[in-house]
């Protein structure tokens, strides 16, 4: 099954940057097909739909894993292609943003015990998207180049508050006894998930680049955009990620990672 998902993974975002006419859309969705046959084996039931509960978080996880490295990896390429910068400045941008994660991460561990976690993904996803958005005004020559590093300093710090407390909800939702199944599984949706992102965005920039003039840098703004939408809709998956505690212990049967 994973190298199934491989295989249509591979083949979906193929499809995307494939000119052909013809050859694209079958490729898509055979490429699509795979990759729900295989998830539907390797993730816990209902993860498809988002089921409430554990299902629910890991699509979270997913979509808040997709927006923010779909933006991170073409920061740099906007700053050198779009706006003419140094490497150099390109990565202080990327290098704030790991430093604010940092951060992020250092007030979720502090504000934990305090607020609902839900509330702190909520949060942390809300200031993603901002960081998100606050990117896309650099694509103006207009704008200093410097306003990329507070803009994607913010995202950083969205992330970092947002990660732990998603990851801290998948664990509290799986049963003792798939711990290891549902870790693996998370893990899954992270990597996948980022790779999707970034591979979506390529496709899309590619096909600006190649269209040239003005559509080079919408290409990048809408890349952006999507990202920033995906990330709202991680918001939305904060609440029915994590159950009512009763509602927990009365659906005490083990998930099964296999079927939908």
């Amino acid at each position: 099954m994973a190298l199934l998902l491989a295989v249509g993974s591979g083949c979906a975002l193929g499809a995307l940057t494939w000119r052909s006419p013809l050859g694209s859309p079958p490729l898509g969705a055979i490429g699509l097909a795979a990759m729900l046959i295989s998830l539907r084996r390797l993730m816990p039931r209902g993860t498809l739909r988002a089921a409430r509960g554990l299902p629910a978080a890991i699509v979270g996880v997913a979509a808040l894993n997709f927006a923010f490295f779909a933006a991170d990896a073409f920061i740099p390429y906007m700053l050198t292609e779009i706006r003419g910068t140094t490497t150099v400045l390109a990565g202080l941008v990327i290098t704030s943003a790991t430093l604010s994660w940092t951060a992020g991460a250092w007030v979720a561990e502090r504000t934990a015990n305090r607020f609902d976690r839900r509330n702190l993904v909520r949060t942390g996803m809300f200031v993603l998207c901002v960081g998100i958005a606050a990117v896309v005004p650099t694509l103006s020559s207009g704008v200093p180049v410097w306003w990329s590093v507070v803009a994607w300093t913010i995202g950083g710090f969205g992330i970092g508050i947002a990660y732990p407390n998603f990851s801290l909800i998948t664990l509290a939702e799986a049963p003792p006894a798939e711990v290891g199944a549902v870790s693996s599984a998370v893990k899954l949706s992270e990597a996948l998930s980022a790779a999707l992102g970034a591979g979506v965005l390529g496709a899309i920039v590619a096909a600006g680049a190649h269209a040239g003039g003005s559509w080079h840098s919408g290409s990048l703004a809408l890349g952006f955009g999507i990202a920033a939408v995906v990330a709202l809709g991680g918001l939305a998956l904060a609440a029915p990620a994590q159950r009512p505690v009763a509602e927990a212990e009365q659906e005490a049967e083990p998930i099964a990672v296999a079927g939908d």
